[in-house]
């Protein structure tokens, strides 16, 4: 068992009772964020000796977390503000917490961030550590910014750290007192770079999809991870595409995510494509549990958001060694070095993400295996996970040996 897991190991043979390992629970508002984002993460730790449990919301992805050893407890969470439903939230994560008495308490995504800081720490949890996916709030309206500004503010004073994959975040969190520099921590953010490689990928699984896409073999074709909602900048990208394709009639699109209209934002994928007259160019597929072999058959990959902030697709784009377009966004441009392996457009400019598709569609061959390698190594060099664990791992056992100091003084 690593050390850091139990900050715990017990000299053979003292005659004293071997201490368990550091429980330590998850917190996420949706189960697609514990499969997707969260559950190599919580291998790990697994492996490294703690005892991992998680918390999100019920859905079609729990089962595939507990298959893969993680318990999961459900409790009932919604992405948008909806008082009493968070009010009741709040009590079940409290009751939980209390329950099943973690160690520590990681909380991740924006809603469960807030109320699993609290629930833990009115519950009693010893270490509250709070993972902070970036400024995903910057481009909503004034109400919303200040109330998420607000939120946050209060939620920080619950963890004893707060761990940010892009450091613009983490800059921004100190500048405005929402924790100190030695709360605030960069940890990055990453994926599994031996498992997303285009090498890996026989060409006629790249060549079958798209025939099932209903391409042809000379279609040059655009990618789109994620969720189905406005916030994304799905339909930004579909306008994009009516005038894309009128310049460059090869490209197409294909769209690939859940879809939920019940969300804020939410969008009715197949209404929006037929409204603009896009099918058989755009292309709606439903989330893939393996997301690599998609990856191979696109030739570039676009994500015009919003809002995100070091955001999981990209990087994946980059291992699988595809020129981006994205939008300027601090934690989003950093996976393209522009005109070499792709174009950063600014956010909601239409005209220009339309521009920058039909110039990657453009691309000479040379281009595109120069914009192959340059991805590949801006993911080896920024988006290797091994990295971000070993910093999550060293922040639980620097907590640890703090709570354990604290309570020896204390006694």
């Amino acid at each position: 068992m690593d050390d850091h897991a139990s900050a715990l190991v017990t000299a053979a043979g003292s005659g004293r009772r071997m201490p368990q390992p550091l429980r330590v629970c998850y917190v996420a508002t949706s189960d697609i964020s514990l499969r997707f984002l969260l559950l190599r993460q919580m291998q790990h730790m697994q492996r490294a000796g703690f005892d991992v449990m998680a918390v999100s919301s019920d859905g079609p992805y729990v089962h595939d977390v507990r298959a893969a050893g993680i318990p999961v407890h459900v409790v009932r969470m919604h992405r948008p503000i909806a008082l009493a439903d968070d009010l009741r939230a709040l009590v079940q994560l409290v009751c939980m917490f209390r329950k099943l008495a973690p160690d520590i308490v990681h909380t991740h995504t924006p809603k469960a961030g807030v109320l699993g800081r609290v629930a833990a720490r009115v519950a009693g949890v010893p270490i509250v550590v709070h993972t902070d996916f970036g400024l995903y709030f910057m481009n909503t309206s004034r109400f919303a910014r200040g109330l998420f500004l607000l939120l946050e503010c209060v939620a920080a004073r619950f963890a004893q750290s707060l761990l940010f994959e892009d450091p613009t975040a983490r800059d921004f969190a100190v500048a405005r007192h929402m924790a100190p520099a030695s709360r605030a921590l960069w940890i990055g953010g990453g994926i599994d770079l031996s498992t997303f490689r285009a090498c890996d990928v026989p060409r006629v699984v790249r060549d079958e999809l798209r025939t099932r896409a209903g391409f042809g073999a000379d279609a040059f074709v655009i990618g789109f991870v994620g969720r189905m909602v406005r916030g994304k900048g799905v339909l930004d990208l579909l306008d994009a595409m009516q005038i894309a394709v009128r310049a460059n009639p090869r490209i197409r699109l294909v769209l690939i995510g859940p879809e939920d209209e019940r969300a804020r934002g939410g969008i009715d994928i197949a209404d929006a494509i037929a409204r603009r007259e896009l099918g058989g160019i755009a292309v709606q597929v439903p989330v893939q549990r393996d997301i690599r072999p998609w990856y191979s058959m696109m030739d570039a990959f676009a994500l015009p958001t919003y809002r995100d902030s070091w955001p999981r697709s990209p990087m994946e784009a980059c291992a699988m060694g595809l020129p981006l377009v994205i939008t300027d966004l601090p934690g989003v441009r950093i996976a393209v070095r522009c005109g070499e392996n792709g174009m950063v457009v600014p956010v909601g400019d239409v005209k220009r993400l339309a521009a920058a598709l039909t110039t990657v569609a453009a691309m000479s061959c040379s281009e595109r295996a120069v914009a192959a390698r340059v991805s590949r190594q801006i993911a080896e060099s920024l988006f290797d996970e091994r990295s971000v664990f070993d910093r999550v791992q060293q922040v639980y056992a620097e907590l640890e040996s703090t709570q354990a100091l604290q309570e020896h003084t204390n006694a």
